[in-house]
């Protein structure tokens, strides 16, 4: 029989390949193709019925966590980038800031759009 690893073992195993604990998602910067650094993630939304990401909450602006703004960000359009230890998205700041504020959004309607999104589909395909 085969001994489980210890949680410290574990960590240290999602580390070294391509998969990564969820816990280590959140607070990963994210920058724009341009090296612009846009937020880092606040939150990870998994797909309760196929287990995939689906979306991530981008946290930026703001100063200590006042004045804040979160963008939902389609898992499937991130992509890592091991020299900067951060993910990278095809987006400006100037992008970022037309897309939708999910603290300003009524949820049902932000869960529609966010469900409705064509990356979405294509990931989950």
């Amino acid at each position: 029989m085969t001994p489980h690893p210890t949680p410290l073992q574990a960590e240290k195993l999602l580390d070294s390949h391509r998969l990564i604990a969820a816990d280590k998602v959140q607070g990963a910067s994210v920058y724009s193709t341009e090296g612009e650094k846009l937020g880092t993630i606040d939150s990870v939304l998994i797909d309760k019925y196929t287990g995939t990401v689906a979306f991530v909450f981008l946290s930026s602006g703001g100063f200590l966590g006042i004045g804040e703004d979160f963008y939902p960000l389609p898992w499937a359009e991130l992509h890592y980038d091991m020299r900067q230890d951060a993910y990278v998205i095809g987006m400006t700041q100037a992008q970022l800031q037309q897309a939708i504020d999910a603290k300003n959004a009524q949820a049902p309607s932000l869960v529609d759009t966010l469900l409705g999104h064509e990356s979405y589909d294509r990931a989950k395909a």
